[in-house]
């Protein structure tokens, strides 16, 4: 307690989160859950590996999911690397 005698000063960030700025992946309603984590899981890899191709349950379920704008082209150059 003596070596705190002012409080603690912490810089909190400036750019707030909110629904609104955040960009997610909209998945169908009837997926369930196992298949709903096993498709981010994917797509994450798909994303950073572009050696990697698409597995054929990525296939089924990448024309039910909406995804942003900004990585609609990603997406469409993923769907690309299959007919390679």
């Amino acid at each position: 307690y003596k070596e705190r005698q002012e409080p603690l000063k912490i810089d909190t960030g400036k750019k707030v989160l909110s629904f609104n700025t955040v960009e997610f992946t909209k998945l169908p309603v009837y997926m369930q859950e196992q298949e709903r984590l096993k498709f981010s899981v994917e797509q994450r890899q798909l994303l950073l590996n572009p050696d990697k191709k698409p597995s054929k349950f990525f296939l089924r379920w990448v024309k039910d999911a909406k995804f942003p704008d900004s990585l609609q082209p990603k997406i469409e150059e993923i769907l690309t690397r299959t007919s390679e």
